[in-house]
């Protein structure tokens, strides 16, 4: 076997020698024309896309954990917002491995067009399926604002219309009456102070979950008492003051405790069964939305 070379050199670029040893001389010919060929500049320049594309491809463990990572900076990790886009990107990842798909460029509006079709969506309530689905559509807007992708296959797919029953206020003084009406009815002290706490404070959910009568003041102004309600927002950290009717005052202060024999009063509703209506109620949609906003 005689040993065979071929030698290139590129435009501003030093001599290369490239081995061609091989038993036949035909074999060495074919390896030389091949390597010519990708020389071609149209072929070099093809190969260099094509080669640059690979280097953009973004796993989808990669890309969620990324944006999970933003929503951690911003919100934090302990937010009820983690909490959500969590679930939304696991629900993400099992697609992924279940459709084989690799990379987040892999994935097209068809493709998410059936998924939100299917279950686990289909199964889902109307208000969760729409909101999981708003939280998956940030996502990819996300993904294409920091130009990991070339277009935002989800901004087509619409999430499906918000039900009647779940508008989020304000209610009316009927509707506001109806429901107090209906948990007087069950003999639900806790969670009438839990309605009416968040009515005249205007807290967050989780706020009120871990509500405690000590927070509420009396402070006399121009010779009257006035009951202050004082707390700090769990998710802002911004302390806030609100007074409150005397009526309201006394029902909170009268709750009964998790403990009786406990120096803490512990929380209104945390860690215990929420109750149960006998039979369908118009609150039922109500007490589940409180339950799926809890921590």
């Amino acid at each position: 076997m005689c040993p065979k070379w071929l030698y290139t050199r590129g435009k501003g670029e030093k001599s290369k020698r490239i081995s061609l040893n091989t038993t036949s001389w035909e074999e060495a010919q074919e390896i030389a024309t091949e390597k010519l060929r990708l020389m071609d500049p149209e072929v070099a320049a093809a190969r260099a896309v094509n080669e640059e594309q690979k280097r953009k491809l973004v796993t989808i463990t990669d890309g969620c954990d990324l944006f999970l990572k933003r929503v951690e900076r911003n919100k934090g990790k302990s937010s009820g917002a983690y909490y959500q886009y969590g679930v939304m990107v696991r629900h993400v990842k099992r697609w992924a491995q279940r459709l084989q798909i690799d990379h987040i460029q892999e994935i097209t509006t068809p493709m998410l067009e059936r998924w939100y079709s299917e279950k686990p969506w289909s199964g889902f309530s109307p208000t969760t399926r729409r909101q999981v689905w708003i939280n998956l559509r940030s996502m990819f807007k996300y993904w294409f604002e920091h130009d990991l992708v070339d277009r935002n296959p989800a901004a087509a797919i619409k999430p499906v219309g918000r039900p009647e029953y779940h508008v989020q206020g304000p209610y009316s003084g009927k509707q506001i009456e109806a429901i107090l009406k209906h948990i007087e009815a069950e003999r639900e002290p806790r969670l009438r102070a839990f309605i009416l706490l968040l009515l005249h404070v205007g807290c967050d959910v989780i706020d009120a979950v871990v509500f405690n009568p000590t927070r509420i003041q009396d402070v006399t102004i121009d010779g009257k008492t006035v009951h202050v309600y004082k707390y700090k927002r769990l998710k802002t950290k911004v302390k806030a003051i609100v007074t409150l009717p005397n009526e309201v005052v006394r029902e909170l202060r009268s709750v009964p405790r998790l403990a009786e024999n406990s120096e803490s009063l512990g929380p209104l509703l945390s860690r215990q069964p929420w109750p149960r209506l006998k039979g369908p109620s118009k609150t039922s949609h109500i007490r589940g939305t409180f339950r799926a906003s809890a921590p």
